[in-house]
């Protein structure tokens, strides 16, 4: 924690800091931002479309985006994405001000699929190493974590609207979530983790559905968590989504297990963004866990889907959606970037902010090490004074001078010795 003493009239602060560090890391952040046009045709790196080829755009992570689902009779205009000229803006969120692309499927086509292992840029689509096998050292330490986060858990978070629901079937079906290959394939994937399910409103409204939440697999959505809440299409929405392994991992996926848990945030608090798991979510873990292969390292989590319902028409997939802001990371602050300095969540850089850090936290939007609150936090804190959402989110902004710092130090600690003394 962070401690002040007074010494002939002046503030000192002494820190002691713990000595944990997080190996939490961003897996992805993919805003869309390609040239508007056909999401899979418009190929930047890879061979040409086709059947067992059926590959997009280099993502930001250095994999490329695959087309599922392509039959035998190849690759088809109709079946794609679309990339669009809109923003899905979600407040408290931070945003690079260049991103202005989203991008639009639904109903009958592909399903897209992107790998979440760690490549480069000469050498795209490896496969392996992945992040989420690392375990979170926090896990077990932190009340506001589960225990048994240790290994093979992954976190994403996205902004959608969906936008026309006209004749989607009445038991629904999944938008996106894990999986556990990669690459392209003939056949739409069946394997969905902390897949995030729709279904119309029952004696709803026009354009009114639910959101859900299931813990693996794209068919068996009957098994669904489903929020209480209403949604209404042509609304932006945020959702973040976990999958956490609860126990050992078995290569291969023998002996099947069965005690992994899905969770689901829909509109979380901006003021959680940067933090940790808050509460409010709702969660799954009915059926078997994820299953991994040998052939692709027994990776977990090891691709990230975005469906449609393939060749076949079974209206489980609404008509149009628009997709934005996807992140992966392993998590809650790794996919929820807030306004960084922002120590309490309020939408501004201010004394509050120093006042925590003071107090020793915990700290939400923090830049140094996630979860220590030490000296470097005060420095990055200082040369972000004054920013708030509706400023940007740059560093640098408004900077304190030094006899601002000071004043506020002092009332900090006029106020901690007022308290002490009650």
């Amino acid at each position: 924690m962070i401690r002040c003493r007074s010494i002939w009239g002046f503030v000192f602060l002494v820190s002691t800091v713990c000595c944990s560090r997080s190996f939490a890391v961003l897996l992805l952040y993919e805003p869309f931002d390609y040239t508007e046009s056909n999401f899979l045709s418009a190929t930047t790196v890879g061979a040409p479309n086709s059947t067992t080829s059926p590959i997009g755009y280099l993502a930001p992570n250095s994999n490329n985006w695959y087309g599922t689902g392509i039959d035998t009779g190849g690759y088809q205009v109709a079946n794609d994405a679309q990339v669009l000229s809109a923003d899905l803006t979600v407040p408290g969120l931070a945003k690079p001000s260049s991103t202005t692309k989203a991008l639009n499927l639904g109903g009958t086509g592909y399903t897209f699929r992107l790998s979440l292992n760690t490549s480069t840029p000469v050498s795209p689509n490896r496969n392996g190493p992945n992040s989420t096998d690392n375990a979170d050292p926090l896990a077990g330490t932190d009340p506001t974590l589960q225990a048994t986060d240790t290994s093979h858990s992954g976190y994403y978070s996205i902004a959608l609207r969906v936008v026309d629901i006209t004749g989607l079937n009445s038991n629904g079906g999944v938008l996106l979530g894990f999986n556990n290959v990669i690459g392209g394939q003939t056949f739409n994937p069946t394997m969905t983790a902390a897949a995030l399910t729709i279904r119309p409103k029952a004696g709803g409204g026009t354009g009114e559905f639910q959101l859900g939440v299931v813990k693996s697999g794209s068919t068996n959505f009957q098994n669904a968590t489903w929020d209480a809440g209403t949604y209404s299409t042509n609304s932006t929405i945020f959702v973040v989504g976990k999958y956490q392994t609860v126990g050992a991992v078995y290569p291969g996926g023998s002996p099947v297990q069965s005690d992994d848990v899905a969770s689901l945030w829909i509109n979380p608090s901006s003021s959680t963004f940067g933090g940790y798991d808050p509460a409010g979510a709702i969660t799954n873990s009915a059926g078997d866990d994820v299953t991994t292969s040998a052939a692709t390292n027994n990776h977990t989590l090891q691709s990230f889907l975005l469906r449609q319902n393939g060749t076949a028409l079974n209206n489980q997939i609404p008509l149009s959606v628009v997709y934005d802001e996807l992140r992966v990371g392993t998590s809650w602050a790794d996919v929820t970037p807030g306004l960084p300095g922002d120590y309490n969540g309020n939408g501004a850089v201010d004394a509050a902010d120093y006042a925590l850090w003071r107090n020793g936290g915990p700290l939400a939007n923090e830049i140094d090490t996630r979860g220590v609150t030490n000296a470097a936090d005060y420095t990055e804190w200082q040369s972000r004074y004054g920013n708030s959402n509706s400023s940007g989110i740059g560093a640098g902004a408004n900077v304190p001078e030094p006899l601002t710092v000071w004043l506020v130090a002092t009332a900090a600690l006029a106020i901690g010795l007022r308290r002490n003394r009650n």
